[in-house]
């Protein structure tokens, strides 16, 4: 699974990977702005299953991160933090193949472990028929 973790702050992408390599997770490109995020979902040949970003660098470049995330072909699905109006904690939200989450705070554990096993859900027979055909 490729995941891209967008935050201004080091410490906080540090922590977001830290709790995603502890869940097995080490396909991860941390980012410090939303032009980073453009270059890497126009750049990428595969696209990425997650977007994890700080909404406050969305809003600075005047975008909707969750709606980003879902015009983009090259970003799957999207958790969104620091989110104005979010609650505090959020379950993930399906749309089609498509997982969307929003926080009002930094990302728990909890909170990143439960969207996981969602993707986790929606991915695994893609995973199996790919394993099938190598």
């Amino acid at each position: 699974m490729r995941i891209l973790i967008a935050d201004a702050q080091h410490s906080n992408r540090l922590s977001i990977e830290t709790m995603l390599n502890r869940m097995g997770y080490f396909r991860i490109a941390p980012v410090s702005s939303f032009d980073e995020i453009c270059v890497l979902a126009q750049c990428a040949v595969e696209p990425f299953d997650l977007l994890i970003i700080n909404d406050d660098l969305s809003c600075e470049a005047g975008v909707d991160a969750i709606g980003f995330s879902q015009g983009s072909p090259m970003l799957r699905s999207a958790l969104a933090y620091n989110r104005a109006g979010s609650p505090s904690a959020n379950n993930p939200r399906r749309v089609g193949r498509s997982v969307t989450m929003t926080l009002a705070g930094l990302p728990t554990f909890e909170a990143i472990s439960g969207l996981m096993h969602t993707l986790e859900s929606l991915t695994l027979p893609e995973r199996i028929l790919r394993t099938a055909l190598d």
